[in-house]
């Protein structure tokens, strides 16, 4: 009896408190009034950190770590940014070859992702696109766990 109650207190211990990780969020970028505020919200939920010039975003992201049984968090993260040119190089993933295309339907409903249509190089890994055009230093980028 003793065991269970020791063992359903330890179960119980982690309930209430918050998970690892960001708040789970549904969130675009127009809610945001400022590049700053945009920024600074984007980088709670990707890894790298850059500058823009511009920056539109949909960010869903469910932090699946605060149940009883934490999981892992699901994601489908979308940006479009103008980007300072020098900068442009970073954002290529290791490892992927470039091509020309790639579905871009996922642009759709982001904010500033009519910029991105006329990208014409493309890198697609596992998890992740991007797009870059150098010429106008705009990048499409989208990474997603399900």
């Amino acid at each position: 009896m003793t065991n269970t109650i020791v063992c359903i207190l330890i179960a119980c211990a982690g309930c209430g408190l918050k998970g690892h990780g960001p708040e789970s969020t549904d969130t675009s970028s127009e809610s945001l009034p400022s590049l700053a505020d945009r920024s600074a919200f984007l980088e709670r939920y990707v890894t790298f950190r850059r500058s823009y010039r511009e920056l539109g975003f949909h960010v869903r992201y469910q932090n699946n770590g605060n149940g009883l049984v934490p999981g892992s968090s699901d994601w489908d993260i979308r940006v479009v940014a103008t980007v300072p040119r020098e900068e442009l190089a970073a954002w290529v993933p290791d490892g992927v070859p470039a091509t020309p295309t790639a579905d871009t339907d996922w642009l759709n409903g982001v904010p500033g992702g009519e910029h991105a249509r006329p990208v014409s190089e493309w890198y697609v890994g596992q998890r992740v696109v991007v797009g870059i055009d150098r010429a106008r230093a705009v990048v499409a980028y989208r990474t997603w766990k399900w």
